[in-house]
């Protein structure tokens, strides 16, 4: 291949350039090749009757390189240099060229300083027009030879011309014409239980004799391509005998199960918004007394995955190509489940048997439109929740009150750890777009970090509003602060510092893409594995949310056990004072964020909105409590006292007639 001969060998750019004009009905041209230096890549270029022939080679990976002619593509193949570490002494260098009909053909001579041999390779240069392509599935239809020939016939066109049948819209008549001839061959006689075929590592064939009596499940054995990369991809097959019984008995006593690997999915047409992430592979019981379908026992696929990175709005799929379907083939997943996934490995159940493979598909909910007008609340929330709750610890440190009681103090706190998690997320696609992977991965961990701060200081506004309002008389706690800030501050620490040691790669730049879209993406740091993702942040979320939820609800309790010893205000103006008193405590306490469990199905849409509008805006929300908290303490208590902290020599309110410890929440000395 050219890839061996150029990037292995070190050989940098060939440049092709045109001799001599040739005849044009030949659809050839005469080149003479030169080298240069060294280079991590090759590019080669020339121009012929008004189109360009380019064959780019990319070191990256191993297979042969791209080759494209106008706005069609062609095929390039070279034999094999040999003593490569001589090839950076050439001396001289021959060419010769030969034309056949689409076909460039011509040989590279060198002769290097360090040995007397010189050293040779043929390269060849297959034009893949329309015109080509489809004269040749022309002449393989009336061609009546083997069916083994014409299915490698018409597998070099693949391996020639990748993407000019779909181009040349020629697909049907390619995929008609290969089916024809696999059908063939399932029904050949041949020697022994099993018999291969391998057809230019394009698609490889398996028919396997199986006699079985009595109902159960049996391991189909899977044919494997030559290239070892692509074996580590081959798929593992259990088939009901319910399926293998359905077939016709053969003169020999046995009935035959024919598997069919596909190494590219180019031939099953897949729409843009998603990807074919596995080997397709194709099961057929041959000769089935009836459709093979609703399968009692479904057939069981083990499909290991390509390593292709996967964006947190995406998922895979067990899917099956649905050849017959009413307008044209399509994949679908109706029949087949996925019953279990790994990093690597996918397994699926199917209640049928046809073409199977694994897809990368969008996760269904969100439209572009949706996406964008979510992304723009996030944004604006994000930017005023930050504006504010910076104002809030300016104005705590600015006019700091040296009586200042402990529930201003543990507002503050949520609101710096608010404003950090907000600035980071208006900073991360800014910062994700440096490609610095240091520089992501750093914002990446604070950014977790500073999200599980919130939730631990939530968790704090509610263990304090606990004391206040349930535990209320002789509650003492020596260095309350400096303990609640403790936890608030360090149990996040903690988490980040194991999960860091554990595995450095837990953070890093994601893809963000807009679902059912392909063309508008952005980049992120944030956690880059999906289970870590879910399973620390929910968990930690959960256990908090419950927390906080059951102290909300003894609150809204309380309050109303509060409001039956009278009220200075009127019933209707009371309850509505009320309701937002247990909206404000559910921004302190977080409850908000409990939306995104509720986030599946006809309610995916309008709970994005709400979670999106109250959690974006939730430091902005806690400024407002806080302004309200502070007027209501200075009517209702105009001399300031410590009986409202938690942390003084003696929280006693038995001495005071009435103490406001939140807007709306007044305890009185009868209690």
């Amino acid at each position: 291949m050219l890839c061996t001969i150029l990037t292995k060998l070190s050989i940098c750019l060939l440049a092709f350039s045109l001799v001599k004009r040739t005849e044009q009905e030949n659809n050839t041209i005469n080149v003479t090749i030169s080298t240069y230096g060294k280079q991590n890549g090759t590019k080669l270029q020339a121009i012929w009757n008004g189109s360009s022939i380019d064959v780019f080679d990319n070191v990256l990976r191993h297979d042969p390189p791209v080759c494209a002619y106008g706005n069609d593509s062609c095929y390039i193949n070279c034999t094999q240099l040999y003593n490569k570490t001589s090839i950076a002494n050439i001396t001289d260098m021959e060419t010769s060229v030969e034309f056949s009909g689409f076909s460039l053909k011509f040989n590279v001579s060198l002769a290097t300083l360090s040995s007397r041999a010189s050293f040779s390779s043929s390269c060849e240069i297959t034009l893949c027009e329309c015109t080509y392509v489809g004269n040749k599935l022309e002449n393989l239809n009336k061609e009546s030879g083997e069916p083994w020939n014409t299915l490698w016939e018409l597998t070099f066109i693949e391996k020639e011309c990748p993407g000019q049948l779909s181009h040349c819209q020629l697909l049907d008549k390619y995929t008609q014409l290969q089916t024809s001839n696999l059908m063939h061959l399932y029904v050949d006689k041949f020697e022994g239980i099993r018999n291969d075929y391998n057809f230019n590592d394009i698609i490889i064939l398996s028919v396997n004799k199986i006699n079985v009596s009595e109902e159960g499940e049996i391991e189909i054995p899977v044919p494997m391509f030559s290239s070892e990369e692509q074996r580590n991809f081959t798929p593992r097959i259990i088939l009901p005998t319910e399926a293998i019984l359905m077939g016709q008995q053969m003169d020999d006593g046995y009935r035959r199960v024919a598997v069919v690997v596909y190494n590219s999915s180019t031939q099953f047409e897949t729409p843009q918004n998603k990807e074919v992430v596995s080997l397709v592979i194709r099961i057929m019981v041959i000769q089935p007394h009836s459709n093979i379908s609703n399968l009692t026992t479904p057939v069981k696929m083990y499909f290991p995955l390509y390593d292709i990175p996967m964006f947190q709005n995406q998922k895979t799929e067990c899917m099956f190509y649905d050849e017959k379907a009413a307008d044209s083939p399509l994949w679908s997943d109706i029949g087949c489940q996925k019953a279990n996934e790994t990093d690597a490995t996918t397994v699926c159940t199917c209640d049928h048997m046809t073409a199977f493979a694994v897809l990368m598909v969008p996760i269904k909910g969100i439209d572009s439109k949706n996406w964008e007008i979510l992304t723009v609340i996030s944004y604006i929330g994000s930017g005023l929740s930050a504006a504010f709750t910076a104002i809030s610890v300016l104005m705590y440190f600015i006019i700091r009150n040296p009586k200042q009681d402990h529930s201003t103090t543990i507002h503050v706190c949520l609101s710096a750890a608010l404003y950090l998690l907000n600035m980071s997320f208006l900073l991360n696609e800014w910062l994700a777009n440096m490609n610095q992977d240091a520089v992501c991965k750093a914002i990446a961990i604070l950014m977790h970090y500073f999200l599980l701060c919130c939730f631990s200081w939530m968790a704090v506004e509610a263990i304090h509003l606990y004391l206040l309002m349930v535990k209320v008389f002789n509650t003492y706690v020596r260095h309350y602060i400096a303990k609640l800030s403790l936890f608030g501050w360090g149990i996040p620490v903690i988490i980040i510092g194991i999960s860091v040691c554990i595995r450095n790669d837990f953070y890093g730049s994601i893809g963000v893409t807009i679902h059912n879209s392909t063309n508008q993406d952005s980049k992120m740091c944030w956690i880059t594995n999906h289970t870590f993702f879910y399973g620390l942040n929910l968990s930690y979320f959960a256990i908090i949310f419950l927390f906080n939820t059951g102290i909300l609800i003894t609150v809204a309790a309380k309050i109303a056990q509060l409001r039956k010893f009278g009220s200075a205000l009127p019933n209707r103006r009371a309850v509505w004072k009320d309701v937002f008193t247990v909206f404000g405590m559910s921004c302190l306490l977080g409850t908000t964020w409990g939306l995104a469990f509720l986030g599946f199905g006809i309610f995916t849409i309008p709970v994005l909105y709400l979670f999106s509008i109250f959690n974006s805006l939730q430091g902005f929300f806690i400024f407002l409590w806080t302004c309200a908290s502070s007027r209501s303490k200075k009517l209702n208590n105009p001399e300031t006292t410590k009986n409202t902290n938690t942390g003084a020599e003696l929280s006693s309110f038995s001495n005071q007639k009435e103490t406001c410890i939140y807007p709306g929440i007044q305890i009185n000395s009868y209690q």
